[in-house]
């Protein structure tokens, strides 16, 4: 460390001429004006910090070199008890504190210069050192008046901010363990909630779907009705048809509304996964779709049933292979994780922390729009021209009775990554 002064602080008058030491060097060293402004500040603070009459307290102001760079070193000496100097970290680029062998503590603050050709010659410093003994003393001295009520005033707002700050904590402590109980109790609402808007959807949804085929059906009945021989056939295989959608709607409504528990038993994922591949891998072929598969041969294994996983995974398969349609890659994945933060559309029931199994499915089709993506679970939402739009809505609902959850990401012309996670048994 290159001293370029030394200023002991025998009262609050020596804590204003460092600092206006410093406020002076940093300028010509093209500190900033922000940085000037804090660099004051903080040496006001500091200053009074170590401040303890009666013992040899002082301010060294100099430079060190740290990397091959010049900067502003300022050492804080006191014989006080060891203070909390973390606040001012963001400010300087290096900031310690350690213990003298005659008791005194020390405080060293480094800020790097910007200029990086800078190095304190001996002119630079003597010129420093020069206009630092010009300073008027009258302009200190005015400035310490005007400075010093307001000074001992702001001092005295921040110890009564302090002790407010300490009321609020208590209070804030007091107030969090209320919330946690009313937050327990106001999620149980919000899932109520949702399961009854999805019900809202469910009618309306039924009122549409069923209403365009019944139309369909009453038409084509009437027609036969007229007695034209060569229209039956064709009127036939219409009513045919459409009773048929009609079933498959009604079925997968109650697919989607089913609520009974499920006995749970330890699955191994994997094998899910190889025996749904070999219920796709013909069609997989046909439409020239490369499966690839990076397994976790170390998977742990999770509680469910098997054939309800394994319609989950062959609905989000068959919706890649569709997507691609008839040609891509469809990359299937395993691990294991430990959540670290929440999913980003629906109230998870997996805590942070928690061990899960992560299946990943990741196609290169068309991708979905963002509108698309923040409904891809809703009831009735297909983008296929025959499609119902249940198949995910189930099993969205088959995984959240498994206790996990799905999450989709997905770009428009990028492919689609549907991420199915269930948590590990403790």
């Amino acid at each position: 460390m290159i001293e370029f002064d030394r200023i002991p602080i025998k009262d609050e008058t020596s804590i204003i001429e460092a600092r206006n030491k410093i406020r002076f060097l940093a300028k010509d060293l093209r500190f900033s004006s922000m940085d000037i402004t804090k660099l004051t500040i903080i040496t006001l603070e500091l200053g009074l910090a170590v401040y303890q009459e009666g013992e040899k307290s002082n301010i060294v102001i100099g430079f060190a070199k740290k990397e091959e760079l010049f900067g502003l070193m300022l050492v804080f000496q006191g014989k006080k008890e060891r203070l909390n100097i973390g606040k001012f970290k963001k400010f300087f680029d290096k900031l310690n504190i350690s213990r003298t062998e005659d008791g005194f503590q020390k405080i060293k603050a480094f800020k790097y210069i910007l200029n990086p050709a800078f190095e304190p010659s001996e002119k630079f410093i003597n010129m420093e050192k020069e206009k630092f003994i010009h300073l008027a003393r009258l302009e200190l001295l005015n400035e310490l008046k005007s400075k010093d009520e307001e000074l001992l005033r702001l001092f005295n707002d921040l110890k009564k901010a302090r002790e407010e700050i300490e009321r609020w904590n208590e209070e804030l402590e007091r107030r969090i363990e209320r919330r946690a109980g009313e937050l327990e109790e106001s999620q149980a609402k919000l899932i109520q909630l949702e399961k009854l808007i999805s019900v809202g959807q469910l009618a309306t949804g039924i009122a549409h779907e069923i209403n365009n085929p019944l139309c369909a059906i009453s038409g084509e009945a009437q027609m036969l009705l007229m007695g034209k021989d060569k229209n039956i056939k064709n009127a036939s295989k219409i009513i045919v048809e459409q009773a048929e959608r009609i079933k498959t709607i009604v079925e997968n409504l109650l697919e989607f509304s089913r609520k009974k528990k499920l006995k749970l038993e330890p699955l191994d994922i994997n094998n899910a996964v190889e025996e749904t591949i070999s219920l796709l891998s013909y069609q997989a072929k046909i439409e020239k779709i490369e499966i690839i598969k990076e397994l976790d041969i170390n998977l742990p294994k999770v509680l469910g049933i098997s054939d309800r996983i394994q319609e989950v995974f062959l609905n989000i398969m068959l919706n890649a292979v569709q997507a691609m349609e008839g040609k891509g890659r469809l990359m299937i994945r395993t691990h294991s994780e430990k959540i670290m933060g929440y999913g980003r559309r629906r109230t998870d029931i997996l805590k942070l922390g928690q061990e899960i199994v992560v299946i990943e499915f990741k196609d290169t089709g068309k991708g979905m729009d963002e509108e698309t993506l923040k409904k891809i679970f809703d009831p009735f939402l297909s983008t296929k021209e025959k499609g119902i739009g249940l198949g995910l809505s189930i099993c969205y609902g088959i995984i959240r009775n498994h206790n996990g959850i799905i999450e989709v990401n997905s770009k428009l012309g990028e492919g689609s990554a549907f991420l199915v996670k269930l948590p590990i048994p403790r």
